[in-house]
């Protein structure tokens, strides 16, 4: 994997980044399409390399969706995902591309599978996977009715692995939304759907890092 990081400064991030090459060890959910690798390693090497850390914000436990905080949120909340749809980025400032969208199912329940839930967004090639949060700044509505203003709001839904396309004669399909932009024979309608892995579903990885350790 290549790898194109942020190099920090005294105040934070910097303009300055650092491209990187690492054979990443995956590890592989056990039941979903999904795989992480550790980053300690790549940054280890590029302080060693450069003499300067790497500048990241990490999702952590805290912004998860877990049951008690869906039980507050509606079937219809604003979503944003961060990605790099057809391949798209900033390669001037190093950055990825943020779209909003829709949930298309509630976010509570499992839509059709286990661990799945749908969002109303456009998922191109180079989606796969995007993390997809709530996300409401200043205010926000509960499921209630109740206003909280003043108060923002974060929850990680999960992370972006397929979509519901229509194929050229008309036949609806699931397919895998790839990493990257592929040439194919066959020309395919996009719903602007896309198939999500909910966050809870990350704990199997816990798990097998406990294993590690």
């Amino acid at each position: 994997m290549t790898f194109f990081v942020h190099l920090a400064g005294e105040g934070g991030s910097t303009e300055e980044s650092y491209r990187f090459t690492y054979k990443a060890q995956w590890i592989f959910h056990p039941t979903h399409d999904l795989a992480f690798c550790f980053a300690a390693p790549v940054f280890s090497a590029v302080k060693q390399i450069t003499g300067k850390d790497v500048f990241y914000i990490g999702n952590d436990m805290s912004i998860i969706a877990t049951e008690e905080k869906l039980r507050n949120v509606r079937a219809v909340e604003e979503l944003t995902m961060v990605g790099y749809p057809v391949g798209l980025w900033d390669e001037v400032n190093n950055l990825p591309i943020f779209r909003h969208g829709y949930t298309a199912s509630h976010p509570a329940y499992d839509f059709n599978s286990p661990g799945i839930g749908l969002v109303d967004m456009a998922c191109f090639p180079g989606s796969s996977g995007s993390p997809v949060y709530i996300l409401n700044e200043g205010s926000f509505q509960d499921k209630h009715g109740s206003m909280n203003i003043g108060i923002s709001r974060l929850i990680f839904l999960g992370i972006i692995y397929a979509g519901p396309e229509y194929t050229a004669a008309g036949k609806l399909q699931i397919r895998d939304v790839p990493t990257k932009m592929m040439v194919e024979p066959q020309t395919n309608i996009m719903t602007n759907l896309g198939y999500y892995i909910r966050a809870h579903e990350l704990n199997a990885f816990q798990e097998i890092i406990d294993g590690i350790d």
